[in-house]
């Protein structure tokens, strides 16, 4: 990830080869680039993903960089489905003063695309955080233009300016058995930038305790908003929709518990009711971890989710199970799989991952993936990946 984009190549069409080069030269630039090409795939041409960044350091502990990203076709006819190209350049600033108390970072970016030279084709965004022992002052500011177009990356939504402005209050107790606690307020909000009309808005209010025993306890309530903007099924199960353009204003609460994560055995609960856009509901969730060291470890990932929804809807049970096993053999072996049924997709899922780490950062990975179905057991899909990394030093 850089700079807001995160790159998605060969989701469309199988990878056929690529090539990834980073490191630094000097004390003060650090490159990358990569290259990666695509084999043709239900009439979309062969593309070459071309991505390249630098950064230079700044001051004592600031710096500056650019990125540039190219996605264009090869060989493209007349029939494909595709345009001659996409990129987008970028530029962005990283501040952080050398007593750590200011931390900021500004970017930009701009997209091109043929037969478009929009003025709303660009991005920017503002990140300024400043802390001390008993607060935090945090602001995040975004906006997309309407017509900003990175296609390699993933930009899930456009047009729209967000503001999102964070305090929180932390006390030290000086003796007894809780370490800190502290208060969290946040106001989240999204508007169309044309008219700066509120499309969405989270306010969320947060109070914690962690204990000297590695306990941590949060109770957080939010009240949310949201604006459609575009018609959307809260059971997804596809049959109904809210119209688009229509409102829902509703509030939640939620209650975690984290317990001591020194102990062999760990476990983190989380428990959350209030409104759900027309209707109401609950979920509980974890996430249960077994260490046997130093060979490894066992977890099992929890979800449960009610939706009760009003007519024509009917009301929703979801489930999420995870397991895992994470295997440590030797120094340079390790071994890791797990299974994931997921009722709301339909899919049970199984990776498993092997690691030989052959000299210091550099391995030799070999991952095996299947997708079914859970009634019947019929494979969606599977997929056998060997990668190799190498560290030039």
């Amino acid at each position: 990830q850089k700079a807001g984009i995160i790159f998605l190549v060969g989701l469309d069409a199988p990878v056929d080869f690529g090539a990834r080069l980073s490191g630094k030269m000097g004390q003060d630039w650090r490159i990358g680039m990569m290259d990666m090409q695509t084999a043709e795939e239900a009439g979309l041409p062969s593309r070459n993903f071309y991505v390249a960044s630098v950064q230079k350091k700044l001051f004592s502990r600031s710096n500056i960089a650019a990125i540039f990203v190219n996605k264009q076709p090869l060989h493209l006819s007349g029939d494909a489905r595709t345009i001659d190209y996409n990129r987008l350049a970028g530029l962005e600033y990283n501040l952080a003063t050398s007593d750590n108390f200011l931390n900021a970072k500004f970017f930009g970016q701009k997209s091109f695309t043929p037969q478009s030279n929009s003025a709303e084709e660009y991005s920017e965004g503002v990140s300024l955080t400043y802390s001390r022992k008993s607060y935090l002052l945090e602001m995040n500011q975004l906006y997309v233009g309407r017509d900003f177009n990175a296609e390699t990356g993933y930009v899930p939504r456009t047009n729209y300016l967000r503001t999102d402005p964070k305090v929180t209050l932390k006390f030290y107790p000086k003796s007894g058995s809780i370490e800190n606690q502290g208060i969290y307020l946040e106001a989240d909000d999204y508007y169309h930038p044309e008219k700066m009309r509120l499309t969405d808005r989270n306010i969320t209010l947060d109070g914690y305790i962690n204990f000297k025993s590695r306990v941590h306890i949060e109770a957080k309530g939010s009240a949310k908003f949201v604006e459609l903007g575009q018609d959307f099924d809260p059971s997804h199960e596809g049959n109904h929709h809210l119209l688009k353009g229509s409102s829902y204003r509703w509030k939640e609460f939620t209650l975690l518990f984290n317990s001591d994560n020194r102990r062999p055995f760990k476990y983190d609960l989380q428990a959350g009711a209030g409104g759900y856009f027309n209707g109401s509901g609950y979920y509980l969730s974890g996430d249960f971890i077994w260490k046997f060291q130093p060979f490894g470890y066992l977890s099992l990932l929890y979800n449960f989710t009610h939706l009760n929804l009003p007519q024509p809807w009917t009301n929703q049970n979801y489930w999420l199970l995870g397991p895992k096993v994470d295997v440590t053999f030797t120094n340079n072996l390790f071994f890791t799989t797990y299974v994931q049924y997921n009722k709301q997709t339909d899919n049970l899922n199984i990776n498993a991952r092997f690691q030989w780490r052959y000299k210091p950062v550099s391995d030799l990975f070999l991952v095996y993936t299947d997708n079914y179905f859970p009634d019947n057991f019929h494979a969606k899909n599977r997929a056998v990946v060997l990668k190799l990394t190498y560290w030039f030093n």
